[in-house]
Formats: structure tokens, C-alpha cells, sequence
């Protein structure tokens, strides 16, 4: 009777075991990252030679031969325009007419998409041809809401990719100098919190498009969760007063322009427990008017905005099942070289740059 006790007690132990071990295939990787444009559409200037086409791929990818169509548009007539698609660094592309754009021009671009595990089947953009454009001489200014307790979706090392979790969060924007406004459809941000890149996503190894943060392009939305030492997901920041400053630049090339600083507190103490969703992005209010002969604040404080409200749709949420990346990607966009200084000068040379932090599997399996 003992020895049946002992085996069934053993067989529980290896069962246990068993389940305690994380399963190799629980989720395998994506054979590539998010792919995209830029621009994605909206408009660049005359001077700006072509689009810049992230693939998503690893280095080994090759989409020379991709059909692509780009157009020129005149009402309901569409005329084909000869283009070329020229390889820059290790998974980045130059597409790029045969013809100079013409100010006042429109076009239309439409290629499949190298990554049709994430986004859509192809990439169909239009885009307007706007005036040349001289360097701007400034980024803009950077905004804050106030600091809310929601549930976000972030990424995991769980093995289910993503997970909702409770957090505090503050979303900031950049207001663009009107310097820099013709070039707003060309820029490629990054968001700094604290003199660090920060980088989260929803989903794990599934980063956002091309020079955009998860939430969008001149956005970000800063989080910690709570609370962070019993949570599941990515932390995002410490809890506490934090710097952050919105970086840009044109096609991620030439000079770095920057929005902010600006000082932001996030901290799960003092707001109220949350069970509802946080909502999109919503633009934040534009910075109040100053009078003349009066005097205001650079930048606005988290403490000082409005809570964002409800917004556009939200973006399609992360693939369900195995096919999820067990890495956290940090990577710069690859890209066209276009100076600020003197952007209608020949496309240089920049390979993509990634950095990538190991992430440990879980014995949870793909949701």
C-alpha cells in the first residue's frame, strides 16, 4: 500500500515537474519583424528623392523582386512612373522614381508587404508632393497629460507574448515648430526617458512601424505597473519623476532634433484601482495661448493636462497562438540618407542598427 502511495505521490512530483518546465515550442519566432513605409502617407517635400522600405526581415531577406507599382495621379487618370528599389543596409530599401517629384504632384505607391505574418497583404500609400523644404531649425515643444491607472496590454516573457496588466501611465506629444512641419510625414522618432531609449510594445518581439513608438508617430505613452514586483508584463519605467524628450529625424538620417525635455511623475500610489481598458492615444490638447506681455511655461508638466480622452479606433491587437518572438527588439530604422543641410543632395549610406535584450520563456503557453 505504501509503495502505490509512492507512486502516485511520484507521479504527481513528475507531473508537476512537467508542467513547471517551459515547452521549447510554446511560441517559435516570427520569421520577421514588422515591415512598413515612410512616409506611410500625408505628404514630403519635393527635395526628399523617395520612400524608405523597413522590410521587417532578418538579413538574409532579399525583396529585390518584389513587384511594386508607384503612379502618378491626375484626377481619375493614373499614369505608371518606372522605379527603382535600391538595398540600404541589412533590411532596408530605397524606392525611388525615375522622374524627380514636381511640387503639386500626387502619387501612389502599392507593394506587398515582406512581413505578411504582421500588418496587411500589401502596403497601398498615397502621397502628396509638397514645395522644397529648408533644414528646420527646431522639433517643436513636448506636452503631458496627467498621470491615470488603467489596464494595458504589454509584452511578456511568459510565453503568451502579451498580457493586460494594471498600470499608471502619461502620455506625451510633440507640438512640431512650423520649421518642421513640411517634414512631419518623413520623420523617424524615438522617445528618451531619463537619458535611456525606451521602447515598450504590446506584444513581444512584434515592435511598432518604422520611426513610430507603440502608440504612434510623435507620441509615446509612458507606464509602470502595478505593481511592478508582482507583474507579469514589461515594467516600463520605475515609479517616480521621470525626464523624457521626443527625438527626430528626417528618413533617420542627419541631424537629431529634439522636443523637451519635460519632467513627468508615474507612480501606481494616490490614483484609484482601475479594471477598465486604457483608451488609444488621443491627441492632447494643443498648449495653451500666451498673451502678449505675459510669460508661460516651455513645456507642460504631466501634472498640469488634461486626462485623454476616448479616441481614433485602435490598432489591430498582436497575432494570437505560436509565432511569437522570445526577444525584446530594440533596432533603428535603415534608412535613406537625407541631410538636413542639404536634403537634395545624393541618398547616402546607413545600415539599420538592433540591439536585442534576451527574454526567458515561461511554462504558460500561446494565447
Amino acid at each position: 500500500m505504501a509503495s502505490a502511495h509512492h507512486l502516485a505521490f511520484g507521479l504527481l512530483v513528475g507531473a508537476a515537474v512537467a508542467a513547471s518546465t517551459p515547452a521549447a515550442d510554446a511560441c517559435s519566432p516570427l520569421p520577421c519583424r514588422r515591415a512598413g513605409l515612410v512616409p506611410d502617407g500625408g505628404s514630403l517635400p519635393e527635395n526628399v528623392p523617395g520612400f524608405v522600405l523597413d522590410t521587417g526581415r532578418y538579413p538574409s531577406a532579399d525583396v529585390a523582386q518584389s513587384p511594386l507599382e508607384l503612379v502618378r495621379l491626375d484626377g481619375a487618370a493614373r499614369t505608371r512612373v518606372p522605379a527603382t528599389l535600391a538595398p540600404r543596409g541589412e533590411s532596408a530599401f530605397t524606392i525611388t522614381p525615375a522622374t524627380p517629384w514636381k511640387a503639386g504632384e500626387r502619387y501612389a505607391l502599392s507593394l506587398p508587404n515582406p512581413c505578411r505574418y504582421i500588418g496587411p497583404e500589401r502596403f497601398e500609400v498615397a502621397v502628396a508632393i509638397g514645395p522644397t523644404a529648408t533644414a528646420p531649425g527646431a522639433l517643436g515643444t513636448l506636452r503631458a497629460s496627467r498621470a491615470v491607472r488603467r489596464v494595458l496590454r504589454v509584452g511578456t516573457a511568459s510565453g503568451s507574448c502579451s498580457i493586460d496588466e494594471e498600470g499608471a501611465y502619461v502620455d506625451v506629444e510633440a507640438t512640431l515648430d512650423a520649421s518642421a512641419e513640411p517634414w512631419r510625414d518623413v520623420l523617424y522618432w524615438e522617445t528618451w526617458v531619463d537619458g535611456a531609449r525606451y521602447l515598450p510594445t504590446e506584444s513581444i518581439g512584434i515592435g511598432p512601424a518604422p520611426g513610430a513608438s507603440w502608440v504612434g508617430r510623435g507620441r509615446d505613452r509612458i507606464y509602470t505597473l502595478c505593481p511592478a514586483d508582482r507583474s507579469h508584463g514589461f515594467p516600463g519605467v520605475a515609479p517616480g519623476r521621470h525626464q523624457v524628450e521626443l527625438r527626430a529625424r528626417a528618413l533617420g538620417e542627419g541631424p537629431t532634433l529634439t522636443a523637451g525635455p519635460i519632467d513627468v511623475e508615474v507612480r501606481c500610489e494616490g490614483l484609484p484601482p482601475s479594471s477598465e481598458k486604457a483608451p488609444p492615444f488621443a491627441a492632447l490638447p494643443p498648449p495653451p495661448v500666451v498673451a502678449a506681455g505675459t510669460s508661460g511655461a516651455a513645456g507642460t508638466d504631466a501634472s498640469a493636462a488634461p486626462t485623454p480622452s476616448a479616441a481614433p479606433p485602435q490598432s489591430a491587437p498582436p497575432p494570437k497562438g505560436c509565432g511569437c518572438h522570445l526577444v525584446s527588439t530594440e533596432r533603428g530604422a535603415g534608412a535613406l540618407v537625407v541631410g538636413l543641410a542639404a536634403v537634395a543632395a545624393a541618398v547616402g549610406r546607413r545600415g539599420r542598427q538592433r540591439g536585442m535584450r534576451k527574454a526567458t520563456s515561461s511554462p504558460s503557453k500561446c494565447a
